[in-house]
């Protein structure tokens, strides 16, 4: 899976369930298409989380799969990294495609 995110990466601490040796997960949101951060073995479900040092807003949110197919997930956010809200949610039905743009709802 590869995120491509227009973040300045040294302000967030990125964590994920599981990472692959040379495919970790600050590659998510390096900006560039030629990396990109996945689960060892083919865990699933999988997350991946970005821990900012305040809170932010976001409009929207761009994701840009490995390989075009289909895909579910779910955005979420949390002021506190206890109660999570959902920003977008992509779980009932497969996505198609290979780069996914969501407007954030909050």
């Amino acid at each position: 899976m590869v995120w491509a995110v227009s973040v300045h990466a040294a302000s967030y601490t990125v964590t994920a369930s599981s990472q692959q040796e040379k495919n970790r997960a600050e590659f998510a949101i390096d900006g560039d298409l030629s990396t990109r951060w996945c689960v060892a073995d083919g865990a699933f479900p999988a997350w991946l989380m970005l821990e900012m040092e305040a809170p932010r807003s976001a409009k929207s949110v761009a994701i840009t799969f490995q390989d075009p197919g289909a895909y579910q997930y779910r955005v979420e956010g949390s002021l506190d990294g206890k109660q999570w809200m959902w920003l977008a949610d992509h779980t009932r039905f497969s996505s198609a495609g290979k780069r996914k743009v969501d407007s954030l709802k909050y």
